[in-house]
């Protein structure tokens, strides 16, 4: 070997040993335990959403569509007397479609025995307790169709904030006692992701009903939230 061979190969080792030698622990050399917590909420809504409507019919398309349009308004009219703004009024389904009589047993083409006319809104009521009456008032004014109600909380954010205090609490708890349980040290905490919960979704229990309208029942909702952490076991 030359000596400028022999210089090169020196300087080589002695350029790549010092990196061989600082080379950082694995991220496989942690220990740490991984938890999932839940937390959850209850609280009563404070809004509802009534979806409801009118449904008619005539000879023709135009004359359903003019039935249907003179029994909306008389029922958008009830609503604004019952105190919603129109900001609370939004058209959900609008349809007008034939209505055939028994299938042809020749299977010739079927002519329309009559048109039906659908018009659906749903009407958002900040006031809760005033849910029956908005519905006594709708069916009064005309309307024919009650798609259903639905309960909601209007701000949720301080909710799910607790729920998400809750979540923590309850992975702070299973990761002490899979600890202790190990015999070793809880440390600090690694990483934390939100996973899963929601927003309010109905509970089962019933705690209202209006005595002069017609009945609701709001119940409650619940709102949950869940996180997973990853704590350092130490010595």
């Amino acid at each position: 070997m030359t000596c400028s061979a022999k210089r090169l190969a020196v300087s080589l080792g002695i350029f790549f040993l010092p990196t061989l030698i600082a080379l950082p622990a694995t991220a496989q050399s942690e220990r740490y335990v991984l938890v999932e917590g839940m937390g959850s909420v209850q609280a009563a809504p404070d809004r509802a959403t009534v979806s409801a409507g009118v449904q008619s019919r005539g000879a023709t398309a135009a004359e359903a569509m003019r039935a249907n349009a003179e029994a909306m308004r008389a029922a958008l009219s009830a609503l604004a007397e019952a105190g919603l703004p129109q900001s609370a009024i939004q058209t959900s389904q609008l349809t007008v479609y034939p209505v055939f009589d028994r299938p042809d047993p020749e299977g010739g083409r079927r002519a329309p025995v009559a048109y039906e006319a659908t018009n659906l809104v749903e009407a958002t009521v900040s006031h809760i307790e005033t849910v029956g009456s908005v519905i006594d008032a709708l069916v009064s004014a005309g309307v024919n169709r009650i798609q259903g109600v639905r309960f909601s909380i209007a701000n949720a954010v301080a909710l799910e904030d607790e729920a998400r205090r809750l979540a923590v609490a309850d992975a702070q708890r299973k990761a002490t006692v899979l600890a202790q349980a190990a015999g070793v040290a809880l440390g600090d905490a690694l990483q934390l992701e939100e996973r899963g919960g929601g927003g309010p979704v109905p509970a089962m229990r019933m705690t209202m009903e209006a005595s002069l309208d017609t009945p609701v029942a709001p119940g409650e909702q619940t709102v949950s939230a869940g996180v997973s952490i990853r704590f350092a076991i130490v010595e």
